[in-house]
């Protein structure tokens, strides 16, 4: 009888270590998905600052009539565009590749 409770016990001492791993690797997740959210936070606010400042410098260049700080500003967003475009090209080339691997993977286990 006393082997049998020894053993119960180092069971259940077992499974709860292993129910305290689980739960230190949720809460790392969970710690992960709020520091991406709040960085995803941050550079939208970045973006919405660094926006606001554009406007601003464009509407008192066009109100001097500053032509080349009109044209500079312009640049600028250009730049910008063409980055995101780039990275929006890439994005759309990965989906691409996963559905094609997707595709192969339904064709394989079909045959």
């Amino acid at each position: 009888m006393q082997v049998k409770v020894i053993s119960i016990k180092g069971q259940l001492e077992y499974q709860m270590c292993d129910l305290l791993q689980a739960f230190v690797q949720l809460v790392k997740m969970e710690q992960e998905e709020a520091e991406r959210q709040y960085q995803k936070e941050q550079e939208e606010r970045r973006r919405k600052a660094q926006e606001a400042k554009r406007k601003k410098r464009f509407l008192e260049a066009a109100f001097d009539g500053d032509n080349d700080e009109l044209v500079a500003i312009l640049k600028e967003v250009n730049i910008s565009v063409l980055f995101w475009r780039s990275k929006l090209s890439e994005l759309i080339f990965l989906i691409n590749q996963s559905i094609n691997s997707i595709d192969q993977l339904i064709n394989q286990s079909n045959n």
